[in-house]
């Protein structure tokens, strides 16, 4: 029987082959071999005009698809070549609303761009700079979060203090209820750092102050088990008599005004480098908000979403606002840019101070829009991002195809302003836009395309920021969402002010761990050393203060063991009525010898 010949769809074309370029043309020709495949091309975005909603946390307004893309990205093979897919269509694109692309590589300029020239120094600003070259930790940590910011909390946490001292009937009671000091306060800050480096926010509060081996004398050290506890729960950082007036235009009135004035000093101190990245973090919290979201493809999945953004390299924070509804976006934007999308306001907000200084922002496809990178332009930034394939300027051409290869990428070029198309996977397709970069360009490190490159390398400044609050995280056990944002404002406040310290010329080099742990014994030291001086202080937590200090006891005098007039020793029974002329040197109570035992002079001091 004669051998039936294969067809040419059974066989296995290699990218080795002599003949590769011709037989895959010949593929193409086959009109056997070719469908429409346009339907299979991802439609699992949602719709770009996506409002949030602000009812309860059931709803999930951010769309977590770009984490798929982006580990495709990170994934994807090596680009072989710039895809021919489009040689035998016309140079001059269109998309479904007739968004005009061209396929022509735009003419290369030796020069770089005048919009991919920084303006203006990055690094500390002339107020960082004010403390000196060789500041102390606890001074950096005083830029960051200012007197101001404690006033106001001792103010607030003091009107609830006296509040709960008048319901009070124990009298024994009511000094844990005194009024506390900006000395105080910063001593609790303290102990917050020192949770997040010794891991204990979830740890039984009791359990930190036991007076065995498993405690921490660092606490007993500071203040009571009971004190502390009775702080956290009056803390307070508003006025509660003018807070219902207020939650009318913001949702957060409990906590907003100390996280603004958070993110107003941090960005006055530090300019960030040639790249910010533009991103959301998730503040776990489960108990009741008006506003708490639900992110599944978060760690903690509930919580509290705040909008950021940071310096690609050092993850500092520069900017951020708490997402409280959708009309949280519009907030403090003109008129004309309250009528932008949802996304484009987020971006133009976080970036306000940083206009005209030709920084690249990058985000990802939940923010990406024609519309952003052409607002971006006009205000001086360029962009590099990600975005969905369902936005109706993108041509049909760049949706995921059968006859594309993987690793195969397409180029088109509009008014400077750059699209690309990756294959990572068969019948897949990465989009990325890019107002910064306006040429066909490959990575030689990476062998993959330059903006891909880019993008790869500057989208974890949020998320960097997010891992570093969580690894040395003060967040406790609470049902209060104000204490749940206040503990991601001491975490954001730790990972700034080790940033900036470390900019100055005269620190030394040292891990994070190291940095906090001196910046929180500096903030609790001046707490413990007003309590050395109590006069009433018991002589076992005395001696813990004196260790955690690095102090020996004072030695005095050896006292007199002897009576001026024999007595019956205080021990033996009344029976043996044995008189003595010793007595004991701490008690005063005459004892005999043979209920005495003997002390050396150093030990007796």
């Amino acid at each position: 029987m004669d051998q039936q010949p294969s067809s040419s769809c059974d066989q296995r074309i290699l990218a080795s082959d002599v003949d590769f370029d011709t037989r895959i043309q010949r593929l193409l020709n086959d009109d056997d071999n070719l469908s429409d495949v346009s339907s299979e091309a991802d439609d699992s975005d949602q719709d770009p005009n996506y409002v949030p909603s602000d009812s309860d946390s059931s709803n999930c307004d951010y769309n977590d698809s770009s984490d798929d893309e982006d580990i495709m990205l990170e994934d994807a093979v090596g680009v072989v070549t710039v895809d021919n897919y489009l040689d035998s269509q016309p140079q001059v694109l269109h998309g479904k609303n007739g968004y005009e692309w061209s396929t022509v590589e735009p003419p290369r300029n030796r020069r770089t761009p005048a919009h991919n020239i920084i303006r203006g120094l990055s690094g500390l600003t002339a107020e960082a700079k004010a403390v000196g070259e060789n500041p102390t930790k606890k001074d950096v940590w005083k830029l960051i979060f200012t007197d101001s910011m404690i006033d106001t909390i001792v103010k607030e946490t003091n009107r609830k203090l006296t509040e709960l001292r008048g319901r009070i009937s124990d009298h024994t009671s009511k000094y844990n209820y005194n009024p506390c000091d900006q000395v105080e306060v910063r001593a609790l800050l303290g102990l917050f750092l020192y949770t997040s480096i010794f891991k204990s926010g979830h740890e039984d509060m009791r359990s930190l102050f036991n007076k065995d081996p498993t405690g921490r004398p660092i606490f007993l050290a500071t203040m009571s088990c009971k004190r502390f506890e009775i702080l956290i729960s009056c803390l307070r950082f508003d006025d509660s008599t003018t807070r219902e007036q207020r939650k009318a235009e913001d949702k957060a009135a409990a906590i907003s005004d100390l996280f603004n004035q958070l993110i107003s000093n941090g960005r006055g101190l530090f300019c960030p480098k040639a790249n910010v990245t533009v991103d959301e973090m998730l503040v776990p919290f489960r108990g009741k908000c008006r506003f708490k979201q639900y992110m599944p493809k978060k760690p903690a999945k509930y919580g509290i979403k705040i909008f950021c953004m940071a310096d690609s390299g050092s993850s500092y924070l520069c900017n951020a606002f708490i997402y409280t509804g959708k009309n949280c976006y519009s907030v403090g934007l003109t008129r004309d840019e309250q009528q932008l999308l949802k996304s484009t306001q987020t971006v133009i907000k976080l970036t306000k101070h940083i206009e005209r200084t030709n920084r690249n922002v990058t985000a990802d496809n939940w923010f990406t829009s024609i519309e952003l990178v052409d607002q971006l332009k006009l205000r001086g930034l360029t962009f590099v991002g990600t975005i969905k394939k369902n936005k109706k300027e993108i041509p049909p051409e760049f949706l995921p195809h059968r006859q594309r290869r993987v690793g195969s990428s397409l180029y088109a070029f509009h008014n400077n302003t750059t699209l690309l198309s990756v294959v990572p996977k068969k019948n897949k397709a990465v989009l990325l836009i890019s107002s910064m970069h306006h040429d066909i360009e490959t990575n030689s490190e990476i062998n993959k395309p330059e903006i891909v490159g880019y993008y790869n390398k500057t989208k974890g400044g949020v998320d960097t920021l997010d891992m570093k609050t969580s690894i040395y995280g003060s967040n406790r056990k609470t049902r209060r969402w104000p204490m749940a944002v206040f503990y991601a404002i001491i975490n954001i406040a730790s990972v700034n002010a080790f940033i900036l310290f470390l900019c100055y010329r005269g620190s030394p080099v040292l891990t994070r761990f190291q940095f906090i742990k001196q910046l929180a014994f500096e903030l609790v030291e001046p707490h413990i050393r007003r309590r050395l001086e109590m006069p009433n202080l018991r002589a076992d937590l005395k001696k813990t203060i004196l260790s955690v200090l690095g102090q020996e006891q004072e030695r005095g005098e050896v006292r007199d063991d002897r009576l001026q007039k024999r007595k019956t020793c205080s021990i033996c029974p009344y029976e043996k009525k044995r008189k003595t002329q010793y007595k004991c040197i701490e008690c005063e109570n005459a004892i005999c010898l043979e209920c005495s035992r003997k002390v050396c002079l150093n030990c007796a001091r």
